[in-house]
């Protein structure tokens, strides 16, 4: 199956700077989480976002993670998607 991630519109941005969006987007920087009261579910494509979800709903500990940019992986305007307790499916 073949899927097709577009964005379309108007912008007053620059091609270079449309291109470190698009590396953002293509190449997301690894995700390190820190702690253990999270889950990293990897990078969603279609959300443009890190899934990260409590592994367990009673552990209130802090979500504390380091993403680590690079040119070829950068990091602008990062979105993240939590949930409580067990991933679901």
């Amino acid at each position: 199956m073949m899927v097709g991630r577009n964005l379309y519109g108007m912008t007053d941005k620059k091609p270079r700077e449309l291109s470190i969006l698009a590396r953002s987007w293509n190449s997301p920087a690894r995700l390190e989480l820190e702690g253990t009261a999270f889950i990293g579910e990897g990078y969603d494509k279609n959300q443009r976002a890190y899934m990260l979800s409590r592994k367990n709903a009673e552990d209130r500990g802090p979500l504390k993670f380091k993403l680590a940019g690079s040119q070829a992986s950068p990091v602008l305007n990062p979105a993240f998607v939590t949930r409580d307790g067990a991933r679901r499916e």
